[in-house]
């Protein structure tokens, strides 16, 4: 049912999610060296494609909050299943979040032994808090419609 409002909020929050996996979510420079957060791994700018260190849960974790809300849109006919997955996903986006926030401030503190010497913040790290509230947006307005539904049902 693409013409409600909350499967606009969840295919937004899945767009936000891919963008996340796309784009570098920090940048700090350790001795000499600039390292990028992403989100399968820490990875140096001057190899190619080998992770300094590898963040597999991390990248899993943001690749399932990518695809859940996408996956929720097409139960648009069992809302109290929808609701359950608007929850989960919810509990996703705070552990990505969490994730990100941990590996920058392990980050500031240093790297492979060496100081770190800057940290650049992405503007994609607030993309989990944008998809939180965009999902309560979600989760409240399909709680309306399963209260629409069960009043009407009343009614009969």
């Amino acid at each position: 049912m693409i013409q409600r409002i909350q499967s606009l909020y969840l295919f937004i929050v899945a767009g936000l999610m891919v963008v996340m996996l796309s784009f570098p979510l920090g940048r700090f420079l350790a001795g000499d060296e600039e390292f990028i957060l992403k989100a399968y791994g820490i990875y140096s700018t001057l190899d190619t494609g080998i992770p300094i260190l590898a963040l597999p849960y991390m990248g899993i974790l943001i690749t399932l909050a990518a695809a859940l809300p996408f996956i929720t849109i097409f139960f648009y006919k069992n809302r109290l299943l929808q609701i359950r997955l608007c929850f989960m996903e919810m509990v996703f986006l705070i552990g990505v979040q969490i994730f990100v926030v941990f590996f920058l401030y392990r980050a500031t503190k240093s790297f492979n032994h060496l100081p770190v010497s800057s940290v650049t913040y992405s503007a994609i790290d607030v993309i989990p808090l944008v998809a939180l509230i965009l999902m309560w947006l979600s989760f409240r307005a399909i709680a309306k419609d399963e209260a629409l539904v069960r009043s009407l049902d009343r009614i009969r």
